[in-house]
């Protein structure tokens, strides 16, 4: 048996994502876990995972969080604009990418 405590502050696991956008949830996914053990083995992102899909994992809330909304701006390296979050149920955009305040 292994026990993994993350305890932080500020702890953020991504939830379902759909087109530009990311929920985030209370409490980590068996996916989130494995991503922290691959990276501790060192394993590239693309490597494969199959050999830890049989592990059993099971998480306990001890201090439930509360939830921040938090104000991100985002752009790349070129100060180009991103992609705007507003989008409509089929995944367009609803208006042209606009630039975010910095």
């Amino acid at each position: 048996m292994l026990v993994l405590r993350r305890a932080a502050p500020l702890q953020s696991w991504g939830g379902p994502a759909r087109y530009n956008r990311r929920d985030t949830l209370s409490q980590s996914a068996k996916s989130d876990i494995l991503g922290l053990f691959a990276a501790a083995q060192g394993r590239p992102r693309e490597a494969s995972l199959t050999d830890l899909l049989g592990l059993h994992l099971g998480t306990r809330v001890d201090q439930p969080g509360t939830l921040l909304r938090d104000y991100h701006t985002v752009g790349d390296h070129r100060e180009l604009p991103m992609a705007s979050a507003e989008v409509e149920g089929k995944g367009s955009k609803r208006g042209p990418a606009r630039p975010t305040p910095r």
